[in-house]
């Protein structure tokens, strides 16, 4: 069976996001990092802003959410929640979608009767991950989620703060983390919060409705981006040759009827 692509976006794109950028630093936010030789898939703006134009910066084809693409994505998943249902939410980044994120969103499934999977914007990953995180934008990450069978609602742009209006509207029972979250407990008194974003679960906390879980996957987008990066020299000779067939592609592409 040959499972049509997605029009806008590609590995060979997000590979290239991953080698466009060091891993010495993070870079704050619009600052452009290269690596000589490397390919240079992510425009962005200067600091200042006083450098390119969004007009000229902005990429050549790039993922195109219209509401009927998210639509074939949302499939036949149910349209209401009852009162009584057990809701879990689960927010998170979704960068790669990748089987940790599978084993993971298994154990938060069977802790009730729907699964709402949150989707933090891109600047507030930017924020906390700096560099050219994340490698996805947030409506890629919002269709590797919806593409799960285990999610049952997506909640796109989620805030990083859970608030108590947020777990009312939804009726949450239980928001769960992963276990090799940082905020995954409370910060001790006195240590600072090296990421500066205020711990995420503090209505969660008092609510006691926070669940911790482990996936049993060392799996991380971390790594994948170091054993990537690790090999730079092996993807970048790949890279060259994907990128032309990438650019041919999109150069003389017709229209592509989804669904």
């Amino acid at each position: 069976r040959i499972v049509k692509r997605t029009e806008g976006t590609s590995t060979t794109m997000l590979i290239g996001r991953l080698l466009s950028m060091s891993k010495d630093h993070l870079l704050s936010r619009g600052v452009h990092e290269e690596v000589p030789g490397g390919p240079q898939l992510v425009s962005q703006e200067s600091a200042s802003g006083s450098s390119t134009s969004w007009a000229e910066s902005a990429p050549a084809w790039t993922l195109l959410p219209t509401m009927s693409r998210m639509a074939l994505f949302y499939s036949d998943r149910q349209r209401q929640t009852g009162a009584s249902a057990r809701v879990v939410y689960a927010p998170g980044e979704w960068d790669l979608f990748h089987v940790g994120h599978i084993r993971f969103l298994e154990r938060a499934r069977k802790l009730g009767d729907i699964l709402v999977v949150g989707v933090y914007d891109d600047e507030t990953i930017h924020r906390k991950k700096g560099k050219n995180y994340p490698l996805q934008t947030l409506h890629e990450r919002a269709l590797n989620v919806l593409a799960c069978r285990l999610v049952d609602d997506v909640l796109l742009g989620a805030p990083w703060q859970v608030s108590k209006d947020l777990l009312t509207t939804l009726n949450i029972s239980v928001l769960v983390t992963g276990s090799n979250n940082q905020y995954a407990d409370p910060l001790p008194e006195g240590q600072e919060d090296l990421l500066g974003l205020g711990d995420p679960f503090v209505n969660a906390r008092a609510a006691n409705i926070l669940e911790v879980i482990d996936s049993d996957c060392s799996l991380t987008m971390d790594v994948i981006a170091d054993r990537i990066l690790q090999n730079t020299s092996t993807y970048l000779l790949r890279q060259s040759q994907k990128e032309l067939a990438e650019q041919d592609y999109n150069d003389n592409k017709e229209f592509v009827v989804e669904g």
